[in-house]
């Protein structure tokens, strides 16, 4: 990749704010909202933790809801000096523009609650199920699906594997 190519990338990024892990998230939420789950409330946070969270309410026997946090895995990502900015030295800012430009691994984390918890979530059951994927593979450069058949073959394959009918 050229230095011309990446700074391209870079400013897409920058601009936008939104990466690849941002895409993947919101098709999943649509995925199991197309799939008749109901979503109850979500939550994103952004920075060093950069998480994507929805609650679906769950209509299989036996499971409550479905909670479900996507979020950047490795180092992948923006990380920022303690000063707010990217960066801060050449060093830190070489780091930076590799992490930002390299393959980008994504954590997508099910949670099959059997049975809601009390104050704090004391008493909550669930099963927790997770997903790893490299981003690259199924989100190009301009933050869309390479193949959505592709992309959607696998979130029926999580949810056959969370024990969900498919169809």
């Amino acid at each position: 990749m050229g230095l011309i190519e990446g700074s391209r990338k870079l400013a897409q990024r920058t601009m936008t704010w939104q990466s690849k892990d941002d895409v993947i998230a919101e098709k999943v939420f649509d995925f199991f909202s197309s799939r008749g789950f109901p979503s109850t409330k979500g939550l994103r946070g952004r920075g060093p933790g950069d998480y994507h969270y929805r609650k679906f309410e769950s209509m299989v026997a036996g499971v409550k809801a479905v909670e479900i946090k996507v979020s950047r895995g490795g180092s992948s990502g923006w990380q920022t000096s303690a000063g707010g900015s990217i960066g801060g030295t050449i060093g830190g800012t070489i780091g930076n523009l590799s992490k930002a430009l390299g393959p980008q691994r994504v954590k997508i984390e099910y949670i099959l609650v059997q049975k809601e918890g009390g104050f704090l979530g004391k008493g909550k059951e669930s099963k927790r199920f997770e997903f790893n994927l490299n981003a690259d593979e199924y989100i190009n450069d301009e933050l869309r699906v390479k193949d959505e058949a592709v992309f959607q073959k696998l979130l029926s394959g999580h949810l056959k594997t969370l024990g969900f009918p498919t169809e």
